[in-house]
């Protein structure tokens, strides 16, 4: 029915501001860290620097989506209409994400980018199968997430 290719994930380029601003805050957490023995807490901080390092400086690789009459290809990993709830959109850095709730625990939120232009049609086809929903249901996670970013926001 629909079919686009796009990244498959936001991509922002960092600074190397960027890059000194997580080793410092790296290098300050890890001096009372080393101090109190706690090396798995060591290990699980440098192990997320190295997560954000990777992720900001590799861009990432074009995926195909498409909304077909029996549910979505994420990617390449199919999901059925019957195993979603709704759908909504978000808007994020200038970038469209189309998001599907799934009914299962795991993952319990598909994030496909879309280009602005084709918000319409992908509205229409979803909307024969799934509730739209205008206003994103909020979850701990996401309180979770909107909170470490207001407070730690690295630029």
């Amino acid at each position: 029915m629909f079919t686009w290719k796009i990244a498959s994930r936001v991509f922002k380029k960092r600074d190397k501001r960027f890059f000194t601003t997580i080793a410092v805050i790296i290098f300050v957490l890890s001096i009372p860290i080393i101090f109190s023995g706690e090396f798995a807490l060591l290990l699980a901080i440098i192990s997320l620097a190295f997560i954000t390092y990777v992720l900001s400086s590799t861009e990432p690789e074009e995926v195909t989506h498409k909304l077909i009459a029996k549910g979505v290809d994420y990617g390449g990993k199919f999901y059925a209409w019957e195993d979603l709830k709704v759908f909504f959109f978000t808007e994020k850095e200038g970038r469209t994400t189309l998001c599907f709730d799934t009914k299962k625990y795991y993952p319990g939120r598909l994030l496909l980018l879309v280009e602005k232009k084709d918000m319409e049609r992908i509205k229409k086809i979803a909307s024969e199968y799934l509730p739209y929903v205008e206003e994103p249901p909020v979850t701990v996670l996401d309180k979770i997430s909107a909170a470490a970013s207001k407070y730690l926001s690295l630029g």
